[in-house]
């Protein structure tokens, strides 16, 4: 089973928040809280007068994930953008039982399933992480069903 991967800004974004949600789920739940207590502290702020520290409460609650959002996209673009291996490459990955091969214009990689560090599945992706900020991105889109199933079940086992 075969496939081609390509990374493009999108689908870096896709990587970015996939890895966010699924890896890094202690640092969002730690922003949610905080947001969450500073809208409890708003109106309690009100409520016993103090008006600045309530409207800054409020602020601060939807400008933080506005700023996390904002600086997670022109953080990827600008990776993106001073990578050249990322804009040229187009990875081929060859599917076996027991490991993958990604092969590129500048050579190739041999790969257990065993070795991977982790797997995400998302609607669109799979993710194949060697380590626990490298990965390799198969495009669902690319794929035979055949592989889909495949690489689902792999991912199910990791």
């Amino acid at each position: 089973m075969e496939t081609k991967s390509k990374w493009t800004v999108e689908e870096l974004m896709k990587y970015q928040w996939a890895t966010l949600f699924k890896i890094h789920k202690a640092y969002v739940c730690f922003v949610l809280v905080f947001d969450v207590l500073l809208l409890i502290i708003a109106p309690v702020a009100f409520y016993n007068g103090y008006l600045f520290l309530g409207t800054e409460s409020i602020i601060f609650a939807f400008i933080l994930p506005l700023m996390i959002y904002i600086i997670t996209i022109v953080r990827v673009k600008k990776n993106y953008r001073s990578s050249k291996f990322l804009q040229n490459t187009v990875t081929t990955l060859q599917f076996d039982h027991d490991q993958f091969e990604a092969i590129t214009d500048r050579g190739s990689s041999v790969i257990r399933y065993d070795d991977l560090y982790r797997i995400i599945e998302t609607k669109t992706n799979f993710y194949l992480f060697v380590s626990n900020c490298m990965a390799l991105t198969v495009i669902k889109e690319n794929c035979s069903n055949e592989l889909i199933s495949f690489l689902h079940e792999k991912t199910l086992r990791k």
